[in-house]
């Protein structure tokens, strides 16, 4: 007769055994494995749904597939280990590498609910995220490894964004679809933190286009034509030879064709000449034309929607 309660016991011993072999597996540091092999592979969308951030959602542009999936994240994780455990609680410290150089991060992890009430499970509380500042002094957004991330004005020229990464080396550059007036240097940011409170910065500096300097150029070449021309010869940005009622004729011999200097919003172009002749008088019937040389200065600025301001202050003349 086959001993029922023998089989119910040899059952239950069995399935322990089995419960213990898969708990076995089921631990602090499989937890962190696994959240670390998500951030490696640029599965950013999925390790925050396993990880919580903790942050705000506009801060969590750098997290998404798109970004992070994206970055040069040569993620490789090298030892994973138990530091600390105290009933639900461990801390466990992992050393991973990016791009050849190591770091060493410490997480949180408490146990969560059992499984299929005998399985064990292991919830990671610290993301392995920094705090990443992107600032230009020109754009309203920049390009984060193609996608555009908006940045807020925090005062005159100077745009600023706080967000937050996972480990890889990210490039920032002047947003997609911007103005035609204005270009800049790619930056690239290496995010690679080892305490929660590590943060690390990007600075985009725009630097004013060729388009941007032929458009300030046709502002003052216009400006310096209608000083050869009737009233307009009265404007005082015109040279002062040139802004007299007395003359019999005035005309445009030269425009500029470049700048003396084209920098940080202030310009000076090279010389344009008008060439005059007097009116006739008792000392001097029959006057001979001369020129008069000058550069126009003054400023531009390009805002963040692309539009570009010049703002004409004075001229420097010579006349021969």
């Amino acid at each position: 007769m086959v001993d029922i309660f023998g089989v119910l016991a040899a059952l239950v011993i069995a399935g322990m055994i089995v419960v213990n072999v898969v708990n076995s597996s089921r631990t602090p540091e499989a937890a962190v494995e696994r959240y670390l092999e998500l951030i490696a592979d640029g599965k950013g969308n999925e390790a925050t749904d396993l990880v919580d951030p903790g942050v705000a959602n506009p801060e969590r542009a750098m997290l998404t597939d798109e970004v992070s999936g994206e970055a040069d994240t040569e993620m490789t994780v090298l030892d994973v280990r138990t530091v600390s455990k105290f009933g639900k609680d461990a801390e466990v410290e992992a050393r991973y590498s990016l791009n050849g150089e190591h770091f060493t991060y410490t997480f949180s992890v408490i146990e969560g609910k059992k499984e299929l009430l005998f399985l064990k499970s292991w919830d990671v509380q610290t993301a392995l995220v920094a705090e990443v500042n992107l600032n230009s002094d020109s754009f309203a957004a920049l390009n984060v490894e193609g996608q555009n991330v908006p940045l807020v004005s925090e005062s005159e020229n100077w745009y600023t964004a706080t967000l937050y990464a996972y480990p890889g080396t990210y490039t920032v550059a002047a947003p997609s679809g911007g103005t035609e007036y204005l270009t800049a240097d790619s930056q690239e940011v290496k995010v690679a933190p080892t305490h929660p409170d590590d943060y690390f910065t990007a600075d985009v500096y725009a630097t004013p286009t060729d388009a941007a300097k032929e458009a300030v150029l046709q502002q003052v070449t216009d400006q310096m034509d209608s000083c050869a021309t009737v009233a307009g010869n009265l404007n005082e940005l015109c040279p002062y030879p040139v802004q007299s009622k007395t003359l019999a004729s005035l005309e445009i011999k030269s425009t500029p064709t470049d700048f003396l200097s084209f920098d940080s919003g202030y310009f000076e172009s090279a010389e344009g000449t008008i060439t005059l002749v007097d009116n006739p008088s008792d000392w001097e019937e029959d006057p001979e034309p001369y020129d008069v040389d000058s550069t126009l200065y003054g400023e531009y600025q390009i805002d963040a929607d692309g539009e570009l301001t010049v703002t004409m202050d004075g001229n420097y003349y010579s006349s021969w």
